[in-house]
């Protein structure tokens, strides 16, 4: 009976813990000769082989959710028109990734139309917020080099030759901190293997209460979880 209770309590927690950080996609499919809305698209994510998504309203517009944080592809298809293919889509916990309008073509139905999406670094709530996710991270060419990959985030970041102080702005080493998964660092010697890393998060400003009293920058360090590694797995197996 305890073996039971304890494993509902897991799977309660699991789900609860998906559910509270999950994220969506939105956007609008258009005809791209009569400029359009196309109610009645399909549009959707495949996740391990299997497809996730929505049909578009009368007004073209989509939401597909909910979705573990990480990059997706997204297809747009409707009967008549060339199937539209959206790739790295990046989806940030418990945020809404907005896609640009997407405009079909009229045609057979193949996948005639490859656009890649460029993810905006910069948080439009919290414009001095800047983050990258684990799949962005590795497509950097420095990506093992924690100061580098600081650097390419924001050119308020500045970091020591060492490698132990950041500044921004420049201001003072001593207004600024470095936390990996909550816990403060007292430099940047213990950061963890990129393949490790979930997300990093850059506070140029307007810093949160709960990293306290700090007048210079936040960088805040996530490690992957059990949903980042198995959606890496799913992945993995569905391209075999």
């Amino acid at each position: 009976m305890r073996k039971i209770s304890v494993t509902f309590l897991f799977l309660c927690f699991v789900t609860f813990y998906s559910q509270a950080q999950s994220g969506e996609i939105k956007g609008r499919v258009f005809d791209e000769m009569e400029k359009l809305p196309i109610p009645g698209a399909h549009v959707y994510v495949e996740i391990a082989g299997e497809k996730q998504g929505n049909v578009t309203s009368t007004d073209g517009r989509f939401t597909i959710k909910p979705l573990n944080p990480g990059t997706y592809n997204v297809y747009a298809t409707f009967l008549g028109f060339q199937t539209a293919l959206i790739t790295e889509v990046v989806v940030k916990p418990d945020k809404i990734t907005s896609m640009k309008d997407i405009y079909l073509k009229e045609g057979i139905e193949m996948i005639d139309i490859v656009i890649r999406y460029v993810p905006d670094l910069m948080d439009a709530e919290e414009p001095s917020k800047m983050s990258v996710l684990s799949a962005q991270i590795e497509k950097m060419p420095n990506k093992t080099n924690m100061p580098m990959v600081l650097r390419s985030l924001s050119s308020e970041v500045q970091v020591s030759d060492d490698g132990k102080e950041i500044h921004f702005r420049g201001a003072r080493a001593n207004t600024s901190a470095f936390f990996i998964d909550g816990v403060k660092q007292s430099n940047m010697d213990n950061t963890m293997p990129s393949r490790a890393i979930g997300s990093v998060t850059v506070y140029a400003g307007g810093i949160p209460a709960k990293y306290g009293d700090l007048t210079g920058g936040v960088v805040v360090i996530e490690s992957k979880s059990y949903f980042d590694y198995l959606n890496e797995y799913k992945a993995r197996e569905s391209r075999k």
